[in-house]
């Protein structure tokens, strides 16, 4: 079966970025949809379309991979937490190399402080 030419593109970089960083996830529908659990949460991805949802509120929602991470990593932090320096960034203004260390930190939060199956 042929996959759609989107898919080819953006499946290896979205599995480069979660590997990379120790993400857990899995592929469904010959990697049409990607579900990452984290904590209590769980978070659909479409790669194609850039589209996810929480399953805390079940709204698709719009802007890719980087806006997914940002809110799967999105939490109350203590004043002299590293990950203050991510949230006072919009992530939009950041170079590639920004958003790098930024996914970087971001990923190495959560396999820190969330609990994993």
């Amino acid at each position: 079966m042929n996959k759609n030419p989107s898919l080819c593109k953006a499946l290896p970089v979205v599995k480069e970025v979660l590997l990379e960083n120790n993400i857990p996830f899995e592929i469904k529908n010959n990697g049409y949809h990607i579900i990452i659990r984290t904590g209590s949460h769980r978070y659909d991805f479409w790669p194609t379309s850039g589209k996810w949802m929480i399953d805390s509120d079940f709204k698709v929602k719009t802007g890719g991979l980087n806006k997914l991470l940002e809110k799967i990593f999105k939490s109350p932090v203590k004043n002299d937490d590293p990950l203050d320096k991510i949230f006072s960034k919009d992530i939009d203004d950041m170079t590639t190399g920004e958003l790098k260390d930024t996914i970087t930190l971001l990923c190495d939060f959560i396999n820190k402080n969330i609990k994993r199956g």
